[in-house]
């Protein structure tokens, strides 16, 4: 139990962190492109040929980020990976899913901010585009994998889900009310948890007593009837 915890404690920290950076690190990204001085700050590849390029201050600022938004999320899969197979030991592939869907997530991260500093007029860019899509396949190919071999475990967690609602209703539909205090107990109870009342008392068994006199009905722990007055004690003692 006390390796459990200290798992879970790795893990929510490092959810926790991971969140708060990612925030600063997105806002810094979507800002920097309006930030002048980077605007101004350029660098001329082949310069005076045909296929020169021009990387700016930006390019290099949103290369710079989009390199520790990816080492922060593959610290984050890796903590999944190694710690989620612990917490959740239902579903021991649960790790390997949520790593593989994060990989995929950084590598289109990488790719789409990466692309503007790759050179578009000649090879490096195919090569460019390549290398990510062959790193692409090998998430998706151990994510897909993990997924499959879990599916069971997966729809076995959601029909629990999916059923506890109804074992919930189903255990208050079963409890008995008291009669003479109106307090619900279980339907196992054999005494009322408020009053002590009897609660597996036979249903045929009388619960009042008639008054020989006037006809009157009693409660059964009457000693007089209500009506008349007799004395209804030598009548419950039969």
């Amino acid at each position: 139990m006390k390796e459990l915890n200290l798992r879970k404690k790795k893990f929510y920290s490092a959810t926790m962190r991971s969140f708060i950076l990612l925030v600063v690190l997105f806002i810094l990204l979507a800002v920097s492109e309006d930030i002048k001085m980077l605007q101004n700050q350029k660098i001329i590849l082949n310069e005076g040929e045909i296929n020169q390029s021009i990387i700016t201050g930006v390019h290099i600022a949103k290369a710079l980020l989009t390199l520790f938004i990816v080492g922060i999320l593959f610290n984050f899969a890796y903590v999944a990976e190694t710690q989620l197979p612990f917490i959740a030991a239902k579903v021991p592939q649960s790790g390997l899913v949520i790593s593989s869907a994060v990989h995929i997530g950084v590598i289109f991260i990488a790719y789409f901010n990466l692309l503007e500093v790759a050179t578009e007029r000649n090879g490096v860019n195919q090569i460019f585009n390549a290398v990510f899509l062959l790193l692409l396949c090998i998430p998706l190919f151990r994510g897909g994998k993990a997924l499959y071999e879990g599916i069971d475990s997966f729809a076995n967690q959601a029909v629990k889900v999916l059923d506890e609602p109804k074992s919930s209703s189903t255990n208050f539909s079963q409890s008995t009310i008291c009669k003479n205090c109106n307090t619900e107990n279980e339907i196992s109870a054999k005494h009322c948890i408020e009053c002590g009342y009897n609660l597996q008392e036979p249903k045929n068994t009388q619960q009042f007593i008639l008054c020989p006199q006037c006809g009157e009905k009693n409660q059964p722990n009457a000693k007089h009837c209500v009506e008349c007055g007799t004395n209804l004690t030598k009548i419950a003692a039969k």
